[in-house]
């Protein structure tokens, strides 16, 4: 008998009113677990020894330095692929330029929004699905 991981969200947050959001978000979601962390030496912890498939981080969470995260997590095998979702009110393309060579994969802006969220989730396991798929691909042709 094979056992089904349950897909789980990571959220990095200190701020009570997102986490409030994303525990009614991922509710409405029937086959989906929240794991809540307050600082990036946790959420690393988390990434290493829980089976994530989302990544969420409030820009907001103080002592974390976003792209040193997102570096971090694309280090861990497990989590070359995983989602990760920033949310941010700033959105300036030096600011997104940088987290998405650091290794996020979209942004959320506040004021929070659950279809939104939903709709930015679907999107970058789609974008998820395509790099591992291209990656596979060069690796046959370049053999």
């Amino acid at each position: 008998m094979q056992i089904k991981k349950l897909p789980t969200v990571l959220l990095i947050t200190e701020d009570p009113v997102v986490q409030a959001f994303f525990e009614d978000a991922i509710d409405t979601l029937d086959d989906h677990a929240l794991l809540l962390e307050k600082s990036s030496e946790e959420g690393l912890i988390t990434l290493r020894n829980t089976f994530i498939s989302f990544i969420i981080i409030d820009e907001k969470t103080p002592t974390l330095d976003l792209s040193s995260f997102c570096k971090k997590t694309r280090l861990l095998k497990e989590h070359e692929f995983t989602p990760i979702l920033i949310i941010s009110n700033h959105l300036k393309k030096t600011f997104t330029r940088s987290l998405l060579k650091a290794g996020a994969t979209d942004f959320l802006r506040h004021p929070l929004d659950e279809n939104e969220f939903l709709h930015r989730m679907e999107m970058a396991k789609e974008s998820t699905k395509t790099r591992k798929k291209m990656l596979d691909l060069s690796h046959l042709f370049a053999q």
